[in-house]
């Protein structure tokens, strides 16, 4: 063993000619490098705390222990809310209204844990194997070999290149690396997992050095060779261990979603099984043999279902109002993981080219020495590493870039569809330039759901594209300039030159696209129209009409689909020939201009950059179009979200017992932006309705009964006077009383709604199923019959607009829907008119005056006074949106 460092450091610099010099060895891999090593341990432990641990503990005591935190700010409000019924006047909901939507909007407030326990599902935890077990023991056992080994060396002091303040660096390297390896064994930590993974990675790689130069033959003494080649098989043994170990020591804590569902691999397989993808070959064979149902499909990992993803979304969010920054905000870390990847990925793109000039300036040296074809052998190795690591680098971030995509889709869709709750039923535009602003009409909503939300979710594929595209470029013109001088910015001045006009192209393009997506939503909403009255339609013969109005609209958007397509492709033409046009006029200017020889190796190297200049170019100018497009899609959803929520929660008032439904004085109108005298309004209002007693609103066509119970749902704007209404609890916290009743409301309206579901499931509408309840249902609302008939009883599929039924069949559905509900107040509006005259006999006499209906308030709608008034407790007539009379 040397003892003089001055000797070393003497011998020159770090390489020479083809091969690290013994200082390179001594100096650099076995000592500095150890020390930035240990260095670096406590940064690296910080870093992984920081971007891992803390989010999976996030979510894992979110699921255990709920979101109480995060409302630790409104709990005086909330308990106020809660326990209004004892103060002695009417609790203003205009001041607590934005808690008491929370209360039915917030997701952060939903617990998993209730939902998981009806499916069976929750959490595991993975436990180590016997052969994990026997890694990690191997693991102890082989760095406590060259442990053992750097202490021979130091204590007999045999004769080799490293000096005793090396050997020392490595000895204290390694035995901090064995007494990390000792407490994984006691305490599993995804940091001291990536530490040690971290640490074995680099000192693996630096080993290659010196076994190069032992093959090569520039290590000439054996003591050397013999302890070089022990260190190899050590880490290369110990790198082995590690490639095949689940990550994080198989400590990952596994969310499974139900009883039929296998949990998602990701989180307990290898690192060499993530680099290669052969964590999935077991459900690729399974593919290959069988035909895959749903339940063979694997769950995803617990980060990445919609409700852990939204409850995130909001949680970190709830103060930003731009989307735009609030996905940044929620997404800036897997961001800065694809940048990451994305750079690797770019600078490793290079370096074959590189390495292949270098290459070819050797093979076309014909005084080339054994030396020199050492270092062509490295130069090959080198270009196939580089493929290596660019495959793995692009599969990565590509992996990374589309879990991005689909979580900010299921972000987008969920708001979009929490919005679609929240807003107001009934809106128009507040100024006249708002005219043509988007309109919240079902088209619309399909649209932003289907098209923008995807377009938006790629945005994330655009970015590391567009991203991966500049660099190279800027790296391509750093290299050709430095290959071919001056000459390399004729081919700059081109590509400059062709910017603005893609930029114009590009601007175009999105005009063209917010036309197109305008004329689709107009032929979706038409489509929607004629589909829903098909046989209004057929009755009067307005096919030809229909189809006319259809074609109209399709022919505009077809329009603007031939502008579009004709910007793209002047724009892929003009991007398609950048590259080709670049070439030829570098070439021809370095050559006659400046007078230089085109020799084998830069000819060959820059025809390589210019081909890998030529793939960035036409990404880019897909790549803008792309993001454009993504604006225009980002913009309407924005748009969306920003439109007027409900003003139900700070207009109706919670009465103190209750035990109240009262308008006092009040005026209402479909919208608050009406400023025409003539519209409808519903006027002085003062009406107490009987509470469990049959209430009817009687009155002619359009005189404003279906207002009216909009009005107590909230839906219409409150001009003045006050709505009285016993509860506004979320259903979440609605407590029933002795007779299984809530406090709440249920509604049928005149026209029926149903769910793409069985009949069954319409009725029960996911609350508790009490057959006995369910039977009295179906005889009391005649449906007993029209169940026998259809071809799987209650168990039937019918369409989301009951297609296969008829229009009475229909109205009883909805009907028995809102009698099986636990709501003590019922809203029936008009249910009575689609149902012939023995039906609804039947109807009254057993639904809505019946056994089931006993201390349940009634308001009912009719026109059917002879049938329905002998009954009732309490009745108003309405003329033209006042009240005319009212009475028991």
């Amino acid at each position: 063993m040397g003892t003089d460092p001055l000797i070393i450091r003497n011998n020159g610099s770090f390489w020479e000619v083809d091969d690290f010099t013994r200082l390179g060895r001594t100096q650099l891999l076995s000592y500095y490098l150890p020390l930035a090593i240990i260095a670096s341990i406590g940064i690296f432990a910080l870093c992984r705390s920081g971007l891992s641990r803390y989010a999976e503990c996030d979510l894992v005591n979110e699921y255990l222990f709920g979101a109480q935190e995060e409302r630790k700010e409104d709990n005086s409000i909330e308990r106020l809310l809660r326990n209004s019924n004892t103060q002695a006047n009417y609790v203003n909901v205009k001041k607590q209204g934005r808690i008491l939507k929370l209360r039915h909007f917030d997701i952060t407030t939903i617990d998993v844990k209730q939902i998981d326990a009806k499916n069976h599902g929750g959490l595991t935890f993975s436990r180590p194997s016997t052969s994990d077990h026997l890694r990690k023991s191997s693991e102890i056992v082989l760095m406590s070999l060259q442990i053992i080994g750097l202490s021979f060396l130091r204590v007999t002091k045999i004769n080799i290149e490293l000096t005793n303040r090396d050997v020392t660096t490595l000895l204290l390297f390694w035995l901090i690396l064995l007494s990390l390896s000792i407490l994984r064994v006691y305490k599993r930590s995804t940091n001291l997992w990536a530490i040690c993974f971290t640490a074995h990675t680099t000192i693996w790689i630096s080993t290659w050095i010196p076994i190069r130069s032992v093959y090569i033959g520039n290590i000439d003494d054996v003591p050397s060779q013999i302890f070089y080649i022990f260190e190899f098989v050590i880490t290369s043994t110990l790198q082995l261990i590690k490639l095949t170990s689940p990550i994080k020591d198989n400590s990952s804590i596994i969310y499974v979603r139900d009883d039929h569902t296998s949990p998602s691999r990701e989180h307990i397989s290898s690192i060499l099984s993530c680099i290669t993808w052969s964590w999935i070959t077991n459900f690729i064979w399974e593919a290959q043999k069988n035909t895959i149902k749903l339940k063979d499909i694997w769950g995803l990992s617990m980060e990445d279902y919609s409700i852990f993803i939204l409850k995130g979304f909001t949680r970190r969010n709830k103060h930003i109002n731009n989307l735009t920054l609030a996905l940044f905000e929620s997404f800036k870390t897997y961001l800065l993981i694809g940048m990451l990847w994305v750079l690797v990925n770019s600078i490793v793109n290079l370096l074959p080219t590189i390495l292949m000039k270098r290459f070819l300036e050797i093979v076309d040296n014909p005084n080339r020495s054994s030396s020199c074809m050492n270092l062509a052998w490295l130069y090959i190795i080198g270009m196939f590493i580089c493929r290596l690591t660019l495959a793995i680098c692009n599969s990565q971030g590509q992996f990374v870039s589309d879990k991005i995509c689909l979580r900010i889709r299921a972000i987008l869709i969920g708001e979009i569809y929490a919005k679609g709750l929240r807003r107001r039923l009934f809106t128009s535009p507040k100024t006249s330039s708002d005219s043509d602003s988007i309109s919240a009409n079902l088209g619309t909503i399909i649209n932003l759901i289907s098209i923008d939300s995807f377009k938006v979710s790629e945005l994330a594929n655009y970015l590391y594209v567009t991203v991966q595209a500049v660099i190279m470029i800027i790296v391509v013109v750093g290299l050709l300039f430095n290959f071919l001088g001056v000459s390399a910015f004729a081919g700059i001045s081109i590509i400059l030159v062709m910017f603005p006009l893609n930029f114009l192209l590009a601007n175009l393009l999105g005009k063209f696209q917010k036309q197109t997506l305008k004329c689709t939503d107009q032929r979706i909403s038409k489509l929607n129209e004629c589909l829903q009255n098909i046989r209004i339609v057929k009755y009067f013969a307005w096919e030809r009409n229909i189809i006319n109005e259809i074609k109209s609209i399709r022919q505009k958007e077809l329009r603007s689909l031939l502008k579009k397509s004709l910007v793209w492709s002047v724009t892929s033409f003009l991007w398609f020939v950048t590259p080709t046009l670049v070439t030829g006029v570098t070439f021809a200017i370095y050559t006659f201009v400046q007078h230089e020889d085109l020799n084998a190796p830069l000819a060959f190297t820059t025809l390589s950059l210019f081909t890998l200049l030529k793939t960035p170019l036409d990404q880019l100018s897909n790549m803008l179009s792309f993001i454009n497009q993504s604006k225009v899609s980002l913009k309407r959803i924005s748009d969306f979200l920003r439109m007027d929520d409900t003003e139900k929660y700070n207009q109706l008032t919670i009465s103190p017992d209750k035990n109240k439904i009262e308008f006092k004085n009040a005026t209402l109108t479909w919208n608050e932006n009406d400023s025409d005298m003539n519209a409808f309004k519903l006027c002085g209002l003062n009406i107490k309705f009987q509470i469990g007693k049959l209430n009817l609103v009687l009155g002619s066509t359009g005189s404003g009964k279906s207002a009216l119970l909009l009005g107590l749902l909230g839906e219409l704007n409150l001009i003045s006077g006050s709505i009285i209404v016993p509860s506004l609890e979320p259903r979440h916290d609605l407590i029933p009383d002795c007779e299984g009743l809530t406090n709440s409301f249920a509604y049928c309206s005149q026209s029926a709604w149903l769910l793409n579901d069985t009949v069954k499931n319409n009725i029960i509408f996911d609350n508790f199923y009490n057959e006995d309840r369910y039977n009295k249902v179906i005889d009391a609302c005649g449906l007993k019959r029209d169940l026998e008939i259809l071809p799987a009883g209650d168990l039937t599929e019918i369409g989301e607009k009951g297609i296969t039924l008829s229009g009475g069949q229909k109205q009883r559905i909805s009907l028995a829907r809102a009698v099986y509900s636990s709501a003590k107040h019922v809203l029936l509006d008009d249910c009575l008119s689609a149902v012939d005259s023995h039906t609804a006999v039947w109807i009254y006499e057993n639904c809505i005056t019946g056994p089931l209906m006993k201390n349940r308030t009634c308001i009912l709608v009719t026109h059917n006074v002879s049938l329905t008034l002998r009954n009732a407790h309490f009745a108003i007539v309405l003329e033209n949106g006042k009240v005319k009379n009212q009475g028991t």
